[in-house]
């Protein structure tokens, strides 16, 4: 049994924590209560280095140049390792698709080729 402090103030009333400990949502953590969260609360899914979206590499769009890179998978390369603002470099440029997806993500880019 919780003995709650005198000074101790709720966001429910007595039947909300009952309701909570009956549905085994309240947990005894120390001297406080704490409220238990389940996956199946909210729309989510475990993080993986798995990209099923990026499965079709380039082929689903035009190419202009023989070594144009998919831009999806550029993308995201530089939104997960960069933040706005900073400077993407890339020194065998290509096509530009790294410069493009760069400018799309509000970074700075520098490219360069022979």
């Amino acid at each position: 049994m919780y003995h709650p402090p005198a000074n101790c103030h709720w966001k429910t009333t007595l039947e909300g924590l009952k309701r909570l400990a009956e549905q085994r949502r309240i947990e005894v953590s120390g001297k406080s209560l704490r409220y238990v969260r389940y996956y199946d609360d909210f729309p989510v899914a475990p993080i993986s280095n798995v990209w099923l979206d990026t499965g079709t590499g380039s082929f689903t769009e035009p190419k202009f140049y023989a070594v144009q890179t998919g831009m999806k998978v550029v993308l995201r390369c530089i939104a997960m390792s960069t933040d706005p603002g900073d400077l993407v470099f890339d020194p065998t440029c290509g096509s530009g698709t790294t410069a493009l997806c760069a400018e799309r993500l509000g970074r700075r880019w520098i490219a360069c080729d022979t």
